[in-house]
């Protein structure tokens, strides 16, 4: 052989080892999935903006009000901030006073049970919720950010 041909052998890179392959795909693999989920709680936060939680109660109120059992109805929905507010009206007299601690607990298990309540509530939003009867409040309450186990 020439030395001109030599060398020109001696430059033409040589394939990759195998070990890098196959280290390549699970790498690329690894990759994707992280970047799944950097989006999805991309957009998980994007949902919780102030701006969306408006846009979700104005089109909450276009269905209001709302009959949700015998005796309460769902006057409205407010978004202030990172706070989604839910009045009620409750129409017949209770029979026992309702206990907000009670309602907190029950609402915030329903919440966290819920994927996009909770959502919500891992990424800042408070729910809070009244319960009136001839504009007396009745029971008042809030479920807060951070809430879910």
């Amino acid at each position: 052989m020439t030395d001109e041909l030599e060398r020109d052998v001696a430059s033409v890179k040589k394939p990759w080892p195998r070990w890098v392959k196959w280290t390549l795909i699970p790498a690329q693999v690894v990759l994707a999935i992280v970047a799944y989920f950097v989006v999805d709680g991309y957009l998980d936060q994007q949902a919780a903006r102030p701006s969306a939680l408006a846009a979700a109660a104005e089109r909450e109120n276009g269905s209001l009000p709302r009959m949700i059992d015998d005796a309460t109805r769902l006057e409205h929905v407010d978004a202030k901030g990172q706070t989604l507010r839910y009045r009620y009206t409750v129409l017949a007299d209770p029979e026992t006073p309702l206990n907000p601690k009670r309602m907190r607990r029950k609402f915030n298990q329903r919440l966290c049970a819920d994927d996009d309540t909770r959502v919500l509530l891992e990424n800042g939003v408070t729910f809070e919720y009244v319960y009136e009867r001839e504009l007396k409040v009745l029971a008042e309450f809030r479920v807060k950010p951070q809430t879910c186990p």
